[in-house]
């Protein structure tokens, strides 16, 4: 891919919110690109394949056992433990042969970036570059391909515009492609757009900090019916008495002037007197 289509890769790529706050330890930081923008979770950069395939044939055993260390410790995320001193030392030692320095500061790059390091991590990764050839053909997928984006992300963070050009620039040399989750990371930790502009629509995109939608599959709420009426009557409209009711007129409305009750019956003429 070229650099001229990494802004619409960038543009297909969602950048969702995270959980840390991206600052490392050298001062960088991640995130969007003002102080309003949504922060991004410090990606943490693992290998694509096992570092030691299973059928690793030949490959050195001390350079082995370098590899299967990193993995351990990438897949652990220990990145300050023993094991990741042991890397630092192997890359270190004169007595180290090229492939293991190779190895060990390919993957001392990578702890370095996982860590919020950045500078650190671009230290390491000239390093193992100066030494690109010596890794063992069997670990150069999963190898290399962690430091190109170790060095990728650092860059990013650090500002350094000209070297993730580079950077991307080799990968397409050597790889054809620059994976999407490279570019995804790079902007993870952009602080500010000057790096790369093409971030500012993604961390500053609308909807980038919304709340989760509610789900519309779940049962909806509907208002409830109202309770039933009692019937009427037939013959009789909502709210009038009942016809017959004693002391009243249809549409009039019952007497409640405290009376003894209803008036004698008229039973006809009194009797004549006798």
């Amino acid at each position: 891919m070229s650099w001229r289509a990494v802004v619409t890769v960038l543009a297909a790529v969602t950048l969702t919110g995270g959980c840390g706050d991206g600052s490392g330890p050298d001062g960088s930081g991640a995130g969007g690109a003002g102080p309003s923008a949504p922060k991004q979770a410090r990606p943490v950069i693992t290998p694509d394949a096992q570092i030691v395939p299973d059928d690793a044939g030949d490959l050195p055993d001390p350079t082995m056992q370098v590899g299967l260390d990193c993995q351990k410790i990438l897949q652990d995320r220990d990145f300050a433990g023993p094991a990741a001193q042991k890397i630092d030392t192997v890359a270190a030692d004169p007595r180290s042969s090229d492939s293991e320095k190779a190895v060990a500061d390919a993957c001392g790059a990578v702890i370095k970036a996982n860590s919020g390091q950045w500078s650190e991590a671009i230290k390491r990764a000239d390093a193992a570059n100066s030494l690109r050839g010596a890794v063992p053909e069997q670990m150069r997928r999963p190898v290399l391909g962690m430091l190109d984006q170790a060095e990728l992300v650092s860059a990013a963070a650090l500002g350094e515009g000209d070297r993730v050009r580079q950077v991307i620039a080799r990968i397409e040399r050597e790889g054809g492609q620059v994976p999407d989750g490279y570019l995804r990371n790079a902007c993870a930790v952009v602080s500010g757009t000057q790096t790369l502009p093409e971030c500012a629509t993604l961390t500053a995109s609308p909807g980038s900090s919304q709340p989760p939608s509610q789900s519309t599959s779940g049962p909806t709420s509907e208002p409830s019916p109202e309770p039933s009426q009692p019937s009427e009557p037939a013959g009789t409209s909502p709210g009038e008495p009942s016809p017959g009711a004693p002391g009243t007129e249809p549409g009039e409305p019952p007497d409640t002037g405290g009376g003894t009750g209803p008036p004698p019956e008229d039973t006809g003429p009194a009797p004549a007197p006798s």
